[in-house]
């Protein structure tokens, strides 16, 4: 086991239960940044204390730090927050998923996990945005959906 992965059982031990039964995840060593994973899964715990819910929150903000793939800096892609730090990148778009779950809620009738993707993928990486000149931003969801479900048990 490397460093990360002891420090990651370590912080579980703490609340109880292996990661994969306190977060519901599953295939942690197909996550490319392990010597994220500790800050990523405590600040998560933190923002979503509780189960129950539409999404593993614990999934999909990997799948977002898969999806994105940042620099130092600009980890989750959060531009508000470009430059900043990993745990700050982490509380911005822990908030995101927050804020666009209520908003998601509100506006559909039949809610789901892949809708929900598909909501916040329209707002967190917009087609045709001003700082996506390549066009990227249109494989996002299909990344974001991919590694959640890599992810989540």
């Amino acid at each position: 086991m490397n460093f990360w992965q002891l420090l990651l059982k370590d912080l579980c031990s703490l609340w109880g239960g292996s990661k994969e039964e306190r977060y519901q995840l599953k295939n942690l060593s197909a996550f490319s940044f392990p010597e994220e994973l500790a800050t990523i899964l405590t600040i998560a715990q933190t923002y979503f204390p509780e189960g129950g819910y539409l999404v593993n929150p614990f999934a999909l903000l990997l799948a977002i730090r898969e999806a994105e793939r940042g620099r130092k800096g600009l980890e989750f892609g959060i531009m508000i927050a470009k430059d900043t730090d990993l745990q700050i990148q982490t509380c911005y778009t822990a908030r995101t998923v927050i804020n666009n779950l209520e908003r998601y809620l509100k506006q559909v009738d039949t809610p789901g996990e892949d809708g929900f993707i598909a909501f916040l993928g329209a707002r967190y990486a917009p087609l045709e945005a001003d700082n996506d000149p390549t066009g990227l931003n249109r494989h996002w969801v299909k990344n974001v959906t991919y590694w959640y479900y890599q992810f989540r048990r």
